[in-house]
């Protein structure tokens, strides 16, 4: 049984971009209907009432660097759940965004179904990572 639907947060710099993955969540599952659209600099500034969030975070997107922007986001948010999306596609590249603590990563434009799989994995307290050409 799947735990409690979190809100889920796009975290990035570009509206068209923030935008373009609102409707890919919209359309890879039917469960979600809460999306919140900000920037970087406005984590600080969101009230959590008691909901778990789900952080889609793109890196590509924000001009803070990664670290930065995920450990903004687990010492204001303790519960946070997130998501990174950037363009690497070789798991070397990525195991320093993995190391920060974000509890799934995906490719700058996933599919509908690597992003549904992946929220699954993340809202049901698992990681998620795609398949590695490199692997």
């Amino acid at each position: 049984m799947e735990k409690s639907i979190p809100r889920i947060i796009i975290l990035s710099e570009h509206s068209v971009r923030a935008k373009s993955l609102a409707n890919l969540i919209y359309s890879a599952t039917d469960s979600i209907s809460n999306i919140l659209t900000i920037v970087p600099a406005d984590v600080k500034t969101i009230q959590m009432k008691g909901t778990k969030p789900l952080f889609l975070v793109d890196l590509m997107g924000c001009h803070q660097p990664s670290q930065q922007i995920i450990k903004t986001l687990k010492n204001e948010i303790k519960d946070a759940k997130i998501i990174a999306l950037h363009m690497y596609r070789n798991r070397s590249l990525i195991a320093p965004i993995l190391n920060e603590g974000v509890d799934g990563y995906l490719y700058y434009e996933p599919s509908r179904s690597e992003l549904a799989e992946a929220l699954h994995n993340v809202r049901n307290g698992k990681t998620y990572e795609p398949a590695y050409p490199d692997a």
